[in-house]
């Protein structure tokens, strides 16, 4: 079985947030509520609109430590057409493995 690391690296988060948990929840909190809007842009997009949104998640992501999401999100930016349903699959994965690991 693969391993798949942490959906999010505390440490990263830790220095971003100068180690303030109050804030560090409210970013990801921000994060998430944000991320239907990517999603979104994903759904309907044009090949720059594609690669634009795309940018845009992965450096939300990689801002809160959120490194397997920004992976991704970098993988897809530079995906056919006819491979985009794919990418929105797993990009829907990794964010729901991030709200669960957040839930906990």
């Amino acid at each position: 079985m693969p391993h798949h690391p942490s959906p999010i690296d505390h440490t990263h988060l830790d220095n971003f947030t100068g180690g303030d948990k109050a804030l560090q929840d409210e970013v990801i909190d921000i994060f998430i509520k944000n991320a239907p809007n990517y999603f979104a842009a994903l759904e309907t997009s044009s090949p720059q609109d594609w690669r634009t949104a795309l940018h845009r998640l992965k450096g939300a992501a990689r801002s809160i430590g959120a490194k397997p999401l920004a992976l991704l999100a970098q993988t897809a930016e530079k995906a056919e057409p006819k491979d985009y349903e794919a990418h929105r699959c797993a990009l829907r994965q990794e964010i729901a493995r991030l709200k669960s690991t957040i839930a906990r």
